[in-house]
């Protein structure tokens, strides 16, 4: 519950511009789900948001390396 509460976290301040901030959020709710062991469906669905948030950022390189071990996450 509280990986999924920081992942929420992290959508509404993207949605308010603060990627940074929501890139820590992203990021604090991949090592939580990572630690507890979740789905990897959901793990994947945090390192897209990552990915978004680094698009944005313009950093081109990470966000297709997060999306590719995304992508690796949901066919396994």
């Amino acid at each position: 519950p509280y990986a999924h509460a920081l992942h929420r976290i992290g959508h509404l301040q993207r949605q308010r511009g603060q990627l940074a901030a929501a890139e820590s959020s992203y990021r604090a709710a991949l090592a939580l789900s990572t630690r507890i062991r979740a789905n990897p469906v959901e793990l994947a669905n945090i390192e897209g948001d990552i990915a978004m948030v680094r698009l944005r950022l313009g950093d081109v390189a990470m966000a297709e390396s997060l999306l590719v071990r995304s992508r690796a996450r949901k066919v396994a």
